[in-house]
């Protein structure tokens, strides 16, 4: 604060930089945020699944496919370009991948037409496919800091499209099916979505 000739004091005006470092802090406590949300209900989630109580796995993952769809939409339309000029392509592929099998067993529990518990070779394939996604959700302090080497201003942009992301509030199982072993490096490089 500085003092103005009447002996009031005003706020000094914020120069962009530390606007932008705001908001890439604000960025980090988001995405932080989003991936600790996705950790805890896919162990809860798995532990349901695990202890074969159907009402509340369908519960847990209606609930993350409704919260989780922006974060994911984000990851993948936003984030994993900007990450794949930082990583080798194939990583980012992976990073892709592993949001596909997730999306397909929260798909899978949230639209079975009915209340029936998954077979044993069912339940199993479920169980798989979410560790992998809950193992890409411990992951998040790799990610956190690909991103936090990004210029200020491009994680000030990153904000805005999570904050963007989250307006539209798609749901996980809502957003296009990705094939990430045909996604090309090109395709990434140019800052675009996956092909379906």
């Amino acid at each position: 604060m500085r003092k103005t000739s009447s002996n009031t004091t005003a706020a000094t005006p914020k120069s962009t930089s530390d606007i932008d470092s705001d908001s890439a802090r604000q960025f980090r406590d988001d995405f932080t945020a989003d991936h600790q949300f996705l950790t805890r209900g896919l162990l809860d989630l798995l532990n349901a699944l695990q202890e074969n109580d159907f009402a509340k796995t369908r519960e847990l993952a209606q609930e993350i496919d409704e919260k989780a769809g922006a974060h994911i939409q984000f990851e993948e339309e936003h984030l994993y370009p900007e990450l794949v000029e930082r990583r080798d392509p194939a990583f980012v592929i992976r990073l892709y991948h592993e949001h596909e099998l997730g999306r397909e067993a929260i798909d899978t529990i949230v639209n079975r037409p009915s209340d029936e518990p998954f077979s044993e070779n069912q339940r199993s394939a479920l169980m798989s496919k979410l560790q992998i996604a809950l193992e890409h959700a411990y992951t998040c302090g790799s990610l956190l800091s690909y991103a936090s080497n990004i210029d200020l201003s491009v994680q000030s942009q990153l904000l805005e499209e999570l904050h963007h992301c989250r307006v539209e509030a798609r749901r996980w199982s809502q957003l296009p099916h990705r094939k990430p072993m045909v996604i090309d490096s090109e395709a990434l490089t140019r800052k675009t979505p996956p092909k379906k």
